[in-house]
């Protein structure tokens, strides 16, 4: 299965999108189709990331549902673990 996917973002103080079909899993989909999509968008962000370092993501849809605030904390919770570690080793 496919959604349509659209990231609007700013790179240097230009506001740009970029869109495009991409796979999510159909079992996860019929589970939780946001987070399905949000999977899917945040692997096209990477790719975008590495092209256009510095964006500043301002707003994330599939099949025109926003799922913005979704993305960034997913996105901000992956790049935590990648400077901290799991949050599952620190003991409280």
């Amino acid at each position: 299965m496919k959604v349509l996917i659209e990231v609007h973002y700013i790179h240097y103080d230009t506001p740009s999108l970029q869109q495009g079909d991409f796979p999510v899993d159909s079992f996860e989909y019929e589970i939780s189709p946001d987070r399905a999509a949000a999977v899917s968008a945040i692997i096209f962000i990477k790719e975008l990331q590495r092209i256009h370092s510095g964006m500043q993501i301002r707003k994330v849809c599939y099949n025109s549902l926003d799922i913005t605030d979704l993305v960034k904390s997913e996105i901000k919770r992956l790049d935590d673990e990648i400077l901290n570690g799991p949050l599952d080793d620190v003991p409280f």
